[in-house]
C-alpha cells in the first residue's frame, strides 16, 4: 500500500475515536496539489464530531499529524520526546483560531522561518516511514526549503 494511502488510513483511524461512526468520509483520495515547486498528495478526511467530543478532542486525536511524521499520533509524541531535547516549538504543530461558542480551525504548519538572537533558519520535514529512502525525503525536504527561501530578505547590519 502506498505511503500515503497508509497515511490517510491512520488519520481515519485517528479520527474515529472522536467521530459519530459512520460519518467519516475522503474526499479527493491522493489528489496532487501544487504548492510551489513541489507537488504534494492530498485527501481530506472528514467527520462529525460524537456527542461526547469537542473541537479540542478532534484537535488532539490529529496533532502532531500523520502527514508531518508519517506514525501515527500517538508513536508521534512518544518518538519525539525520546529523541529531542526541548520543544520543537512551531514547526509540526498548528496554527488555529478558537471562537467561545467552541468552533475551532486548525492549519499544520509544514515549513517555518524563524529568527532569533540574530540568526534566522527554516524548517521542513517529510513524513519519514520505514519504507521510506533516505536520500528522497532530504531531497523533498531541500525542495519544500527552495519554495520558502526566495521570499527571505536580509538586513546587513
Amino acid at each position: 500500500m502506498h505511503q500515503r494511502a497508509v497515511s490517510v488510513r491512520l488519520a481515519w483511524d485517528e479520527m474515529a475515536a472522536v467521530c459519530r461512526p459512520g460519518s467519516l468520509t475522503v474526499e479527493g483520495f491522493m489528489a496532487v496539489r501544487p504548492r510551489g515547486s513541489v507537488q504534494h498528495l492530498a485527501s481530506r478526511v472528514i467527520g462529525r464530531l460524537g456527542s461526547d467530543a469537542g473541537p479540542w478532542d478532534a484537535f488532539a486525536s490529529i496533532f502532531p499529524a500523520i502527514t508531518a511524521t508519517g506514525v501515527s499520533n500517538r508513536s508521534a509524541l512518544q518518538a519525539l520526546a525520546r529523541r529531542e531535547k526541548g520543544p520543537r516549538g512551531l514547526y509540526g504543530d498548528a496554527i488555529f483560531w478558537a471562537s467561545t461558542d467552541g468552533a475551532l480551525d486548525a492549519a499544520l504548519v509544514s515549513r517555518t522561518l524563524i529568527g532569533e538572537g540574530g540568526e534566522t533558519w527554516l524548517r521542513a520535514g517529510a513524513g519519514a516511514t520505514p519504507a521510506s529512502i533516505l536520500e528522497r525525503e532530504i531531497g523533498e525536504t531541500c525542495e519544500k526549503l527552495r519554495t520558502v527561501a526566495p521570499h527571505m530578505r536580509f538586513a546587513i547590519q
